[in-house]
This record gives C-alpha cells, structure tokens and sequence, in this order.
C-alpha cells in the first residue's frame, strides 16, 4: 500500500490514513478512495501510470480492446489459436481457457446454415421441411 500511494499517487500520507488501513475499511471509504485516486492520478497518461506502477513494483495489468486482446503475444507463445472450417473458408478460433492434461480441445467445422435441419426434424419425426 506505501508504495502504491507514494510512488504511483504522490500521497504518502494515505497510507497511514485509517480510513484505508485495511481492507474492510477502503470497502467502506470506497468512493472516497476512489475519488482521492483518481484525482491523484488526473492528466496522465496510462503509459505514465503504467510505469510508475512497474517502477513502484505494484502488479497492475492494462485493460486492452478485444484487438489488443488478440494480438497478445502469450495467445500465440501458448499456442491458443486454432483454426476453424467454415462454410466461408477457415477461421482462426481461441481455444477455451482450459486445459484438460492429455486432450485438446474438440473444435469440429462450423455447420452451414440449414446443414442439420433434415437429419433434426426426422429424428424429432417432424414432417420434412417444406
């Protein structure tokens, strides 16, 4: 907490404040916290930010748009992508979270649209489709 509000807010002086000693209580000051931080860090970048964390050593991560998202080195490092058949050609596809030790995940081609109606309804005894 004392590295966080003096290197990163420039507010020592909230780091020994009872208001925000322990988490039970920042829950209760939540707004005021909120409001002391975001005016201490007002008009700077979130590289800015960001570096001062690091320096400061407080685990912090940047919140990215779904295209920074993707474009994550680690995704590729970890080997998450996997491409997909389509009805359209192939599609890179982000395998799910988790692992299973032994199996990789099952992603079979994405079915046309109407590809299954026939085999459905006369499985359901449906008249066929008109």
């Amino acid at each position: 907490m004392g590295a966080l509000c003096e290197a990163v807010l420039g507010r020592a002086d909230l780091a020994t404040d009872a208001r925000f000693a322990t988490n039970p209580a920042r829950v209760a000051h939540d707004e005021e916290l909120t409001g002391l931080i975001e005016l201490a860090l007002a008009g700077r970048s979130s590289a800015e930010v960001e570096r001062r964390l690091d320096t400061a050593g407080v685990a912090n991560a940047r919140m990215r748009t779904m295209a920074e998202f993707a474009a994550h080195p680690q995704l590729a490092a970890r080997g998450r992508w996997a491409d997909v058949g389509t009805p359209r050609g192939e599609v890179t596809a982000l395998l799910p979270p988790v692992d299973v030790p032994g199996r990789r995940p099952r992603l079979d081609p994405v079915s046309d649209l109407g590809e299954h109606s026939a085999a459905i309804r006369a499985e359901l005894g449906l008249p066929e489709d008109r």
